[in-house]
Formats: structure tokens, C-alpha cells, sequence
């Protein structure tokens, strides 16, 4: 699982929701995945319906519940059946999400230091 793939999944008793990942792996192994939802909570980063084939109304990312997952544990579910993978998001749409993570009041501290940083190297790679 990389930068930009998606998986369909839910805790038990949820609604599956498209959860994204937005990083790589940091020095635990944990990348920082983030969820679409129709409910307009947070406008820091909207979805339109073009911008992935699960999208089927405007949608937003839903930062509060932004998180670092432990890839290891999440490549098991996936193996598991527990999580399905989708359609990844294409680059432009992954940026915004990024950036988006940085805007939004309600990204937890956590998980917008491993955001940054993420962005940070990726602006100070040489060319």
C-alpha cells in the first residue's frame, strides 16, 4: 500500500467510508490515512463528483478523524478481507488533500506534524 491508495472499510457496525492514504510510512511504520464523508463538516478540502470514480455527490475529507495507521496493520486487513482497495487518487487530488490536512482546524496535532514533514522533504529533494 503507497502514497495515494484507497480502501473501502468501516469499524463493526459502521458505514464503509473511502479512507485514503496520505503519506508514506514515518520512522514507526505509520501512514497517516484520512476518510471521504457527504457530510459537510469541514470545507477545508471538497470533493466533486469527477474527482474519483466513489465519489457520487459533493463530498469533503473529514480530517477529525484523520489518523496514523501502522502499515503492517493495515496490509493484514487487507490480506484478511477486512478492508477492499479501490481506485487510487490521482496526484493533483492528493495534493489538495495534503494540503488540506495542513488548513484544517480540526486535523489532530499528530497527524498534521507527519503531513508536514511528509511535504517538507518532498519541497527540499533536489530536482
Amino acid at each position: 500500500m503507497r502514497v495515494g491508495d484507497t480502501f473501502l472499510g468501516a469499524l463493526p457496525g459502521e458505514t464503509p467510508h473511502l479512507w485514503i492514504i496520505i503519506t508514506p510510512p514515518n520512522d514507526q511504520n505509520e501512514v497517516v490515512i484520512v476518510n471521504l464523508t457527504s457530510t459537510q463538516c469541514d470545507f477545508s478540502c471538497r470533493i466533486a463528483v469527477d474527482d474519483h470514480p466513489f465519489v457520487k455527490k459533493p463530498s469533503v475529507i473529514r480530517y477529525q478523524d484523520a489518523r496514523l495507521r501502522s502499515l503492517v496493520h493495515l496490509e493484514s486487513a487487507l490480506k484478511r478481507g477486512l478492508i477492499q482497495p479501490h481506485h487510487p487518487v490521482a496526484g493533483g487530488l492528493l495534493k489538495k488533500i495534503q494540503q488540506g490536512a495542513l488548513e484544517s482546524e480540526f486535523t489532530p496535532n499528530k497527524v498534521a506534524e507527519c503531513v508536514r514533514r511528509w511535504l517538507t522533504s518532498q519541497r527540499e529533494r533536489p530536482s
